[in-house]
């Protein structure tokens, strides 16, 4: 029985979602998704991408708006990530692979110790330190991901 009302909780949720779609970016959205080779496994993915989408889609016409106004700069359009939020660009489209070392050492603390490396004096002197160093070597820079 339990199951039964998530079953229905969750066709409530994805009919009241679908109703809050701007019904005249239907066939936007549909062109969009076949331009872009876009299929969602479930129909609850496919909500989900349509609302971040129609989102993007708003934002778009409203930024290039304000650059016909002479208010913006530049234009921006719709590309293949417009179905994805900003947090979900950035983890698709940043790959920098630190070491742990290196996340520690950034971010100021000691994996041993946990306290602040920041505080004293440094015992390394520059003229230790290499000319140059070739970072994709070393495997710390990825391909380029989308440009």
């Amino acid at each position: 029985m339990e199951s039964m009302a998530w079953v229905l909780l969750a066709a409530f949720v994805a009919a009241s979602v679908n109703a809050s779609f701007d019904s005249a970016l239907d066939d936007h959205w549909k062109l969009w998704k076949s331009a872009n080779g876009k299929k969602y496994k479930h129909e609850n993915e496919d909500l989900q991408r349509r609302a971040v989408w129609e989102d993007n889609f708003k934002f778009v016409n409203k930024h290039n708006l304000e650059y016909d106004l002479g208010q913006q700069s530049y234009t921006v359009g719709m590309n293949d990530l417009a179905d994805k939020t900003s947090a979900e660009v950035r983890a698709q489209l940043t790959g920098a692979v630190l070491p742990p070392t290196l996340k520690a050492s950034l971010s100021g603390t000691s994996k041993t110790s946990g306290k602040s490396k920041t505080s004293g004096t440094s015992n390394t002197q520059a003229t230790s330190l290499p000319t140059s160093v070739d970072w994709r070597q070393k495997g710390y820079v990825t391909e380029v991901k989308d440009q």
